[in-house]
């Protein structure tokens, strides 16, 4: 049997060991991948890649997005009769489908601590954004789009109590309201400028002036 000296041996297992690890590694230089990267409990030996290169592979899939340079705010939240606080953490999620099996398929954008959907898409409808009146420029905060842009009309009798009140376009936290919605005698409801009301008919646009319906997350499993 040949004898390895000491420092060969040592130097053997040392090589050995940090072979089979499988621990964190810090990257403090810029870091090239000129070839597909997979990410996820998911990829496997010989992923196939067309485009883009870069394929986050895994069950109820997450992307967090976290600002370090923000802190935790608190929130407080007044209706008539009664109030709500939380906290809004820094960071956003980017979720894909219901952490549920066999839940909704759809796309959603979460900001942690709150638990509520702000952007949800079920891929069959555009993205929509708050464009100045006649521009084709974004409202640079988006809380300015008020009752300027806008008819605000009530028609018909409002119960008493009743708030008949609805968010326009608008990601902030606490939304803007506006009343916005027609109604008449024969239990039409017509919501938005311009919205046509119909008898026993929801309606948000008429006939020359079609509108989507967007925002309908709770409403994608019925």
């Amino acid at each position: 049997m040949k004898l390895l000296p000491f420092y060969s041996m040592a130097a053997v297992l040392l090589y050995s060991a940090s072979g089979n690890a499988a621990g964190d590694r810090i990257i403090s230089d810029d870091a090239i991948v000129q070839g597909g990267l997979c990410v996820g409990q998911d990829c496997v030996s010989g992923e196939l890649y067309s485009h883009p290169p870069l394929k986050l592979k895994e069950n109820n899939l997450r992307v967090r997005l976290t600002d370090t340079s923000t802190i935790a705010e608190p929130v407080r939240v007044e209706g008539p009769d009664y109030y709500y606080e939380y906290t809004i953490n820094d960071s956003w999620v980017l979720v894909a489908n219901s952490y549920a099996n066999g839940g909704a398929n759809y796309f959603a954008i979460e900001r942690t601590t709150i638990g509520t959907l702000y952007y949800l898409s079920d891929g069959t409808a555009p993205n929509y954004m708050c464009y100045q009146k006649g521009t084709n420029f974004p409202y640079p905060n988006p809380s300015e789009a008020t009752a300027d842009d806008m008819d605000i009309v009530v028609v018909g009798v409002i119960p008493e109590g009743g708030q008949w009140k609805t968010p326009y376009c608008n990601y902030q936290v606490v939304p803007q309201l506006f009343n916005g919605i027609y109604f008449d005698r024969t239990d039409g409801v017509a919501i938005g400028r311009g919205a046509e009301v119909l008898a026993g008919t929801v309606a948000l646009g008429n006939g020359e002036n079609l509108r989507r319906l967007a925002h309908v997350a709770h409403a994608l499993n019925d």
